[in-house]
């Protein structure tokens, strides 16, 4: 299969875009985005927030306002740019209803250092592509990977839209945990997946890991109370090359109900 037939590399489009080029949100993502805009050649025109967090602050030199005055400056005729990830759903409603009235896109970019999924990515590892499609057992399964492929490589959220399966039928369907299982959970925030996870494993499994860097978060999740006992909390934080020394707590065992 020609991978690179299926659709043109957002990147590619903006760098040919001559309309104002709007992103919404800021933080690492906008931050990956911007960087790769630098190195592209792409001028972005401004940055955007949700109204409630359109302060007027700076970033990255851009005034961050509402979209109604990125609007009213701009024109409605923009490329707007997603730039940041969310799995609420009321997010993602105004992500889609975005959609439905502006030309948007949502560029992927590694969470880590690492090559953009472009051109060059897909002609490097076409045969690995190829390989990995020819392993899938149905065409649902081979169409979700078309899906995912055309949207790293174009951006558009309808490819996601196309292919989106609710958590129900991921857990009960197509994960289908058993009491067996060993559980990482790479980024656990507070501890929100691992309540997830506990909620459709009726609380039964191997073990737990989770990992957090982030020093805050890592407060929250240690002070976090289940009723789990085989589980293990680590922050592990790096700075400027240099690994430090990992915090390790044991998730405490809740008290079982009488």
């Amino acid at each position: 299969m020609d991978f690179l037939s299926l659709e043109q590399s957002v990147w590619r489009r903006l760098q040919e875009e001559t309309r104002p080029i709007a992103l919404y949100g800021m933080g690492d993502g906008a931050d990956k985005i911007l960087a790769q805009f630098e190195r592209l050649g792409i001028r972005a025109s401004a940055v955007f927030a949700s109204d409630e967090f359109a302060r007027g602050n700076l970033f990255h030199g851009f005034c961050v306002r509402k979209l109604s005055d990125t609007v009213a400056e701009l024109g409605e005729d923009i490329v707007i740019v997603i730039a940041f990830a969310s799995q609420r759903a009321e997010v993602l409603q105004l992500m889609y209803a975005l959609e439905d009235k502006y030309d948007v896109v949502a560029p992927d970019v590694p969470v880590v250092e690492g090559p953009l999924f472009d051109e060059d990515f897909v002609r490097a590892h076409q045969d690995e592509m190829q390989r990995a499609y020819d392993l899938l057992a149905d065409d649902l399964s081979r169409e979700v990977f078309l899906d995912t492929v055309r949207f790293k490589l174009s951006g558009k959220m309808e490819y996601l839209r196309h292919s989106e399966s609710d958590k129900d039928e991921v857990f009960h369907n197509l994960l289908r945990p058993t009491a067996e299982e060993h559980f990482s959970d790479l980024g656990a925030y507070n501890g929100d997946t691992i309540r997830e996870l506990l909620h459709y494993t009726d609380g039964k499994f191997a073990s737990v890991t989770a990992l957090e860097p982030d020093r805050r978060s890592f407060r929250k999740l240690n002070e976090w109370r289940v009723p789990i006992s085989r589980a293990m909390l680590r922050s592990c934080r790096q700075a400027r090359g240099t690994r430090t020394r990992s915090n390790v707590s044991p998730i405490r065992q809740a008290a079982s109900p009488a």
